[in-house]
Parts: structure tokens; sequence; C-alpha cells
């Protein structure tokens, strides 16, 4: 009796597993590009809360024109008390959501640091312009993360 190698069989199963294979790729290639619109929305959602965030502050800043270090003091560490409940959200969604918020909080510790050392403060109006570029800047950053989360 001689066994004999069947080469119709053989074929047929390695066409069979290539296409499982291939049939698997494309399945998972489909399943993140469903994906993909649900995480940068995600994205810019979480972008915008920050961007609000950022943008009221600039406001409340604005309005403080003509109060003194203290209740500006006071704001600030609100602030960043605020920035660091969004940070874990921030952290789930994207990197440089995380790095902008971290850069904000560090920027305003050292421009409150800086001010606070001052002995001679009359120099409130530079303060304000100060804390105001910073949050400006990191605005401009927050809208071209939402602007390319868009995908415009």
């Amino acid at each position: 009796m001689s066994i004999g190698f069947d080469l119709g069989g053989f074929m047929g199963g390695i066409i069979g597993t290539l296409g499982a294979y291939w049939v698997a790729r494309y399945t998972i290639k489909k399943q993140r590009e469903a994906e993909r619109p649900k995480q940068r929305k995600t994205v810019y959602v979480c972008a915008s809360r920050v961007g609000d965030a950022l943008y009221n502050f600039s406001w409340e800043i604005v309005l403080m024109e003509n109060t003194e270090y203290g209740p500006l003091f006071e704001k600030m560490i609100q602030f960043r008390g605020k920035l660091l409940e969004m940070l874990p959200e921030a952290i789930e969604t994207d990197d440089r959501l995380v790095v902008l918020i971290e850069r904000v909080r560090t920027e305003l510790f050292k421009l409150g640091n800086h001010y606070s050392k001052i002995e001679n403060r009359n120099d409130y109006g530079k303060f304000l312009k100060d804390v105001s570029n910073i949050l400006d800047k990191e605005f401009r950053v927050c809208k071209s993360i939402m602007t390319q989360a868009k995908g415009t």
C-alpha cells in the first residue's frame, strides 16, 4: 500500500488558510475605521472643554482688571485645580491635551511665584497681560487640536 500526496487538498488548505487570514485582517481594518470617528469626537469634546475653561478664565482675568493680586492669585489657584480635574479625561483622550494642561498649570504656577516674590507690586497690568498671553497662546493650541480632530 502506497501513501500518495494529495496536491489538490494541500493547495486547497493553503488557499483556505490565506483566505481566512485576509478576511480577518479586513474585518479588523474595518473595525478600526469605524472607531476613528468616535476617537476624534472624544478628542474634540475634551479639547472643547479645556478650550472653554481657558477662554472663560481669560474673561475672568479681564473682569478683574481693577482688583489686587490676592483675588487674582486665588482665581489662578482655583483655575489650576479645575485643570487638574480635567486631567484624567485628557489622559484617556489625547497626549497633546495632557501636555497642554500641564504646560498651562506650570506656567501659571511659575508666573504666580515670580510675581509673589516681587516686593514692589506696581506691575499688576503687566501681570494680567502675562496671564492673558499664556491663556491666549494655549487657547490657540487647543483650537488647533480641535481642528485636527474635526478633520478639516
